[in-house]
């Protein structure tokens, strides 16, 4: 009788445990990845300016619903205006000068629907990455801010990390992408990983191949199991008849995850995007572990 009783009031704590069977994870919906540069705000852009298209840069997430979303350049009070515009999602993120509230952000927003913030953290790109202040070459100070996730849906853990490469130095981004691929596996270790961010190169510079170095991350453009969606450039001006630059935003994933499209949006209205970046936007499945 003992012994009965013994496992009866084991059973809500068994019960309890968060185990997720295989069946469980594979019919959790596919994760929204968005990398976005939302340009700070700038009183020189004139009608381009933040509260001229902050509710359309509202819009634009609010409509293609990332579930993660990785943004650069941006200012604590545009942050603010994002979560108050948005208010499923909420944000981490540390100011790039002094690791509190001062200057941009590369801020990390996640639907709170979908996922529960575990850890978070940032470290600057330079050879001291616990202290603020640039690194090499770089014109500006640059940071990478992570942050732990569980999803809701499958009980699966995951990290995002989120960074904005340096747009003068050559050195500074060759040695940051060194950088942050052996941070992201010291911090990640063996769970799965996603890297977005802008980061001012393209993909055949050495920077490039030092993000891919060690087989942790592949390029999600080049997973996807459709043809990628949209232009071939990621970089553009506020007015849409000009020229597009180069693709310089990415989405990197580990092999925890397969990608189901890729697409660089062109959202605009009256000939005019949001930002002066495009956002890359990836949908993604849990490979079953």
């Amino acid at each position: 009788m003992l012994v009965i009783n013994y496992c009866l009031l084991l059973l809500p704590l068994l019960l309890s445990t968060t185990i997720v069977p295989a069946a469980a994870q594979s019919a959790a919906e596919p994760l929204r990845v968005m990398s976005y540069n939302l340009r700070l705000d700038i009183a020189s852009d004139g009608p381009d300016r933040w509260p001229l298209r902050r509710e359309r840069v509202a819009g634009l997430i609010r409509y293609h619903q990332p579930q993660l979303l990785g943004v650069q350049e941006a200012l604590r009070h545009q942050l603010q205006d994002l979560q108050e515009a948005l208010p499923h999602y909420k944000w981490y993120g540390r100011g790039r000068d002094d690791g509190a509230e001062g200057g941009e952000f590369s801020a990390i927003l996640y639907d709170t629907r979908r996922f529960n913030l575990l850890d978070s953290g940032t470290f600057w790109l330079s050879p001291t990455p616990n202290t603020p202040g640039k690194g090499w070459d770089a014109a500006y100070p640059r940071i990478c801010s992570w942050a732990r996730f569980r999803d809701r849906q499958s009980g699966r853990e995951l990290y995002h990390f989120n960074t904005h490469f340096d747009h003068v130095g050559v050195e500074a981004r060759e040695q940051s992408a060194r950088l942050l691929a052996r941070k992201i596996s010291e911090i990640a270790a063996s769970h799965p990983a996603i890297l977005s961010g802008d980061f001012n190169t393209t993909a055949d510079t050495k920077a490039y191949a030092n993000l891919l170095a060690g087989g942790l991350l592949q390029e999600a453009r080049s997973l996807s199991r459709t043809p990628p969606y949209g232009p071939e450039g990621s970089f553009s001006t506020f007015d849409v008849a000009n020229e597009l630059g180069k693709l310089i935003d990415f989405i990197f994933v580990s092999n925890a995850f397969s990608v189901q499209q890729h697409a660089i949006l062109t959202d605009a209205q009256g000939g005019k995007y949001p930002s002066d970046h495009l956002p890359v936007l990836a949908v993604l499945e849990w490979r079953l572990p």
